[in-house]
């Protein structure tokens, strides 16, 4: 079979997202199984594959590097078997990769991912996302006045930035004149260690405790030597705890939303995930495992805010559009959906 243009026996790898075809389900035609995905060929090659019901498409993608082949081996030699447990509909991953003359397959829940099918798509340049529930607003209205936050966004982003205090003002996070990035004990007037450098700053948020410290930072040029990323570090160990990533992908563009739960438990934050549009999408990530674990919308975002009590979350768009979420809610069925990972393990 040399569909799309790769004999069976070159292939090295096939990863398959399945899940069902919304189009037909909706239509009076029969349902069929949708399925996406690419496939590696033993010399790096890869073609990308979309199977629906009315037609496949399949095209070219990069040829990875010897480095990445190299670096895939060792990936898919630490795969975790599935336990033969099927995964619910909509969240079916399917990994075959070769083993002498055949192909082994194993389903994973694109949900709860393990760590080496994580880096397999991010080694191979996959655009797979991982699944994460979505969270439709409890009120929607559009308005002409300005959601009354304490942050509203502009287009441009100072690169200038140099002074990030915590609320209570013993800690700050400081980037010198070298684009340096460091913790800084206010009331010792001390800098720590340096945590990164040759980068811009975009946004800084300390846990509510201020233990943690959430920092957003992007590229200097548009060299693209330098992605757009979202760490939160160890305030007193001044150690990365976790990067955070949207769909176990990277960021598209600045992240320009970022705000802490009361809790401490859980990191809110928008960004692009496509450089080709000015969307952003509204996540919320786990501080415990780094995990993206929810989506509240994917529309460009002028202001954010919690009301007094810091249960509804409003946030405004550029058509003017309010949307407001009780975080209450949404957080109690994060922790739901969190556990019943656990209990499929």
């Amino acid at each position: 079979n040399s569909k799309f243009g790769m004999d069976v026996a070159e292939v090295r790898l096939v990863v398959t997202v399945v899940k069902n075809d919304e189009w037909a389900r909706h239509s009076n035609m029969p349902v069929r199984a949708t399925s996406s995905g690419f496939k590696l060929s033993t010399d790096g090659r890869i073609i990308n594959f979309l199977h629906h019901s009315l037609s496949s498409q399949g095209g070219g993608g990069p040829t990875i590097s010897a480095t990445a082949q190299t670096r895939l081996t060792a990936l898919l030699a630490a795969l975790p078997d599935d336990e033969s447990q099927l995964p619910p509909p909509d969240r079916r991953l399917l990994v075959e990769d070769r083993v002498g003359d055949r192909l082994r397959s194993r389903v994973y829940d694109l949900a709860d991912l393990p760590d080496p099918v994580i880096e397999i798509l991010r080694t191979t340049e996959s655009d797979i996302r991982s699944w994460v529930p979505e969270f439709k607003p409890d009120e929607e209205r559009r308005d002409g006045d300005a959601v009354q936050a304490r942050e509203a966004f502009t287009e441009s982003l100072q690169e200038t930035l140099q002074y990030f205090p915590s609320v209570s003002g013993r800690r700050a996070v400081l980037m010198t004149k070298d684009h340096s990035l460091a913790l800084w004990d206010v009331a010792r007037r001390q800098e720590g260690t340096p945590l990164d450098d040759g980068l811009v700053v975009h946004r800084v948020a300390f846990s509510p405790d201020e233990s943690l410290v959430a920092i957003a930072t992007g590229p200097r040029t548009h060299d693209g030597a330098s992605p757009h990323r979202l760490r939160i570090w160890n305030v007193a160990t001044e150690k990365l705890i976790h990067e955070l990533r949207p769909y176990e992908q990277a960021f598209a563009g600045p992240i320009r939303v970022l705000r802490w739960t009361t809790d401490g438990r859980y990191v809110i934050a928008a960004a692009q995930l496509v450089s080709y549009s000015s969307s952003e999408s509204l996540g919320v990530w786990s501080v415990a495992g780094g995990r993206h674990r929810g989506w509240l919308s994917h529309d460009k975002i002028t202001a954010m805010d919690f009301d007094s009590g810091y249960r509804n979350l409003s946030v405004q768009y550029d058509d003017s559009l309010i949307r407001t979420w009780d975080m209450k809610l949404v957080l109690e069925r994060i922790d739901d959906f969190e556990k019943s990972l656990t209990k499929s393990e």
